[in-house]
């Protein structure tokens, strides 16, 4: 039987390139090493600030939140949620390079986490820069923390 973690990779490699063969040296790479992927933009769908959709297969960023456009808990959120979504489209549609940095590990709803590689930055830190997403942290009370961010006109507390 093969290691766990080569089959994580394995499987990395084939939701990204579409092919098993696409990267055949980095298939049974440890899962702590990273399996970085070339793609073209017209492959990629931007869903929302932080999650895209690669060949119809949704990704999410690592380490940041953007602010939600269904399930908006206010109107600004809303807006603040469009405002990261057109940036990340427009990052998208301008990239000469882009890569697909997957970490072997999945979030909340099963979604690959990754780093999103545009011309050699990572969007992340981007969208931090321009103030169009916060730094992700665990737990209810950082979840609730980025909300009130968000929503600062909410007087009780956010709940889900």
């Amino acid at each position: 039987m093969k290691h766990p973690a080569s089959r994580a990779c394995l499987l990395a490699v084939s939701i990204l390139c579409g092919a098993l063969s696409a990267s055949p040296s980095r298939a049974s790479a440890p899962a702590s090493e990273p399996v970085r992927v070339e793609v073209s933009r017209d492959r990629i769908w931007v869903i929302d600030g932080d999650t895209i959709s690669l060949d119809g297969r949704r990704l999410r960023t690592l380490s940041i939140d953007t602010p939600e456009i269904k399930g908006a808990r206010c109107a600004r959120e809303r807006l603040q949620g469009q405002a990261a979504q057109r940036r990340l489209i427009s990052l998208v549609r301008r990239a000469g390079h882009i890569e697909i940095v997957w970490s072997g590990r999945e979030g909340k709803y099963g979604r690959p986490l990754i780093d999103l590689m545009i011309d050699g930055k990572n969007v992340a830190e981007t969208l931090l820069a321009e103030g169009l997403a916060l730094p992700w942290e665990p737990g209810r009370s950082a979840w609730q923390t980025r909300k009130r961010h968000w929503c600062p006109e909410a007087r009780q507390e956010i709940t889900r």
